[in-house]
């Protein structure tokens, strides 16, 4: 995405750092509600949903982060018509990496495997990102993901991805 987005060196690096880290805080999360094969009770979600903020605080103790990678851990589950949390932004207000790295990772999620269900083709997990572009994340992006996914191709990015973690 960097690549094809044209970002320079610097932004390349804050982008991928930032998107290895967004999740650092479910550290902080009991392992029965991160390991749970059933659907989360309303109380399990309200700790959940504290991850972002765990993850922050995790950064901000341990160096001099940069801003940018601070704000994809914080606010990677923000939805581009504000539903989202853990602040509610909206649109513009939600920082242009963090709305990368939740379609990456939404779509990372829904073509994985889980204990409580069998990923999703590609092609249905397109389809997932289509049907809440404009909603939960901005088309623009969704657009440049789908248009990278389209160009370099269904198979060549299924083995980027598995090499991307195989070097994690």
């Amino acid at each position: 995405m960097a690549v094809y987005l044209h970002l320079n060196e610097k932004q390349t690096r804050q982008l991928v750092q930032g998107s290895c880290l967004h999740d650092i805080g479910k550290v902080g999360i009991p392992d029965e509600i991160l390991n749970k094969s059933s659907a989360l009770t309303a109380q399990e979600w309200e700790v959940m949903r504290q991850h972002p903020y765990i993850g922050t605080k995790i950064l901000l103790e341990h160096g001099d982060i940069e801003t940018e990678i601070i704000e994809i851990i914080h606010y990677h589950h923000e939805r581009w018509n504000g539903e989202g949390y853990p602040c509610g932004l909206k649109e513009n207000k939600i920082p242009v990496f963090a709305r990368i790295c939740a379609i990456i990772d939404t779509f990372d999620c829904m073509v994985s495997d889980r204990p409580y269900r069998k990923g999703l083709s590609f092609a249905e997990a397109e389809q997932e990102l289509l049907i809440h572009s404009g909603t939960q994340f901005d088309s623009y992006y969704v657009d440049a993901f789908l248009n990278l996914f389209h160009t370099i191709g269904v198979n060549t990015l299924s083995r980027k991805i598995r090499q991307e973690g195989d070097t994690l």
